[in-house]
């Protein structure tokens, strides 16, 4: 059988609906209140100039991360030691259609957060291993564990980079959860669910519009090195960009959806083989 021969121009009317973009259509409007340009760069990045005046300013925009100092926390171990080399890990990386009925230990998924989202580096302005513009680091992850050793099953908790800890903020509706989520039946045999939120404004005050880009290029960022830091634990993992973003967002504290917003879900758990 040959190949199959699709005209791409036939997409149009799907993409657009009317067959050409609306006057109006928000994804370009948005690329072009985004773009850069040699004559209003200043204008468009007015934080640039601020954080160059502010040494203040600079110290604080380096503490970038949610603070829960008040709630019960739960250290988080050592990482476990990762098997096989980056080749291996990339090779192998597959999204994973199931996962195993066991649980996760914690120091995997210590592994998973201090690893590709906690401070690997405190001389001068803190350093981590997921690359952000203007070292602003404007995302969160929030773990629901649900068969993770050493911790309750159906809480939410946030990871502090700063302190390595998980902050216990309560206990979280686990069928609302998964109903939120594009593949309700496939989270339910996780046994945790990551979710990368973004506080936008982190970046805006820096990058003006520019900021919604840098948000979005670093979830993918953050969800690649989390993906490989599963596989090569030998774990199952599957990211979900797909969910109810009202449904979801009413699960985050502190979340209204327009600053502060979830971007992406990654379900991880022991491989079902």
């Amino acid at each position: 059988m040959g190949d199959l021969q699709v005209e791409s121009s036939n997409l149009l009317s799907v993409v657009y609906r009317t067959g050409i973009p609306d006057i109006d259509d928000p994804a370009e409007n948005y690329l072009e209140a985004s773009k850069l340009y040699s004559s209003t760069v200043h204008h468009d990045l007015p934080g640039i100039v601020a954080l160059d005046q502010s040494p203040e300013l600079r110290t604080m925009s380096a503490r970038a991360a949610r603070r829960y100092a008040s709630r019960l926390a739960v250290d988080l171990p050592e990482p476990a030691a990762l098997d096989g080399t980056l080749d291996a890990a990339l090779r192998a990386r597959r999204s994973a259609d199931g996962f195993g009925a066991g649980p996760l230990r914690l120091d995997l998924l210590s592994s998973l957060l201090r690893r590709t989202y906690g401070v690997t580096d405190r001389d001068g302005l803190p350093r981590r291993a997921t690359p952000s513009g203007g070292a602003l680091f404007p995302l969160d992850v929030f773990v629901v564990p649900r068969r993770v050793d050493g911790l309750r099953g159906n809480g939410l908790y946030h990871f502090d980079p700063f302190r390595s800890v998980l902050a216990d903020l309560g206990d979280v509706d686990d069928e609302a959860l998964h109903d939120c989520l594009v593949s309700p039946e496939l989270s339910r045999q996780s046994a945790a669910v990551l979710l990368v939120t973004a506080s936008f404004w982190r970046s805006r005050f820096k990058y003006g519009q520019r900021a919604l880009r840098f948000a979005l290029i670093e979830s993918g960022h953050l969800a690649q090195n989390i993906l490989l830091v599963a596989t090569g634990h030998g774990l199952a993992a599957r990211p979900l960009g797909g969910f109810l973003d009202n449904d979801l967002t009413a699960l985050l504290p502190d979340h209204n959806g327009v600053d502060d917003a979830p971007l992406y879900a990654l379900l991880v758990g022991p491989s079902p083989d």
